[in-house]
């Protein structure tokens, strides 16, 4: 064989029970979610590692297994029709998740917890997650939106070419934050904000941080918030 790994398309192993809509299946532990297609996604983390699979078209699902990576999308002749099945993952060990193409996954029951972390939207995705963790990296861009709450000790974000961050209600001790072309972003940092605007985008910082390096290029908008003053 040419491709190296083993890859497994999951909704066709024997261990698939599909009853009423629904698939079933067992999953190898997984640390990268990619999802596209606009197939709606709810991560649980579990002891578990199971997927599930229901709707119309529940069976139009594809799911591939490589190197610790599960990716989700829809079979051909049935691409951006994602919205037409919901998903649900059950994992333990979840350290990134991937969301393209009008996507949506969410992560809200339980806290995710982990090291590091890394959250990617892009061409309209959205991604809501809890997390607990000590680096959040987020990445956003052509109508990306992606939406955190909980805490981490680092926060790392680049927005670009309209991609939004939601942070407010992430308690971050330092940030560092890059919009470019139209970007949004909304933090929280308590000891330090590093923020930059280039040719146009939007920061707003709240959580009174000790340290504040702000610089806007060729446009944009820096705002830190105290309390109910603007700054």
């Amino acid at each position: 064989m040419k491709r190296t790994g083993v890859l497994f398309l999951l909704w066709i192993g024997l261990a698939v029970q599909a009853v009423q809509g629904q698939i079933k299946q067992q999953l190898n532990p997984i640390k990268v979610l990619e999802v596209t297609d606009r197939l709606w996604v709810t991560v649980v983390p579990s002891d578990q590692n199971e997927l599930q699979i229901e709707g119309e078209l529940a069976d139009k699902v594809e799911a591939v297994f490589s190197d610790e990576t599960l990716r989700l999308k829809m079979k051909g002749g049935y691409i951006m029709q994602g919205n037409q099945a919901s998903v649900i993952v059950y994992t333990p060990t979840l350290a990134k998740i991937i969301a393209r193409k009008g996507a949506e996954v969410n992560v809200e029951q339980e806290t995710l917890v982990n090291g590091h972390m890394y959250f990617s939207a892009n061409e309209g995705a959205k991604i809501r997650a809890k997390v607990e963790a000590d680096q959040v990296e987020v990445a956003s861009t052509t109508g990306g939106v992606i939406d955190l709450l909980g805490s981490c000790k680092e926060l790392t974000v680049n927005n670009t070419a309209g991609g939004s961050f939601f942070g407010k209600d992430l308690q971050a001790g330092r940030a560092v934050v890059r919009t470019n072309a139209g970007g949004k972003c909304e933090i929280y940092a308590t000891d330090l904000a590093d923020v930059q605007t280039r040719a146009g985008g939007t920061i707003d910082v709240y959580g009174d941080p000790k340290h504040r390096r702000d610089k806007r290029i060729a446009g944009g908008r820096i705002t830190f918030h105290q309390g109910n003053q603007t700054l």
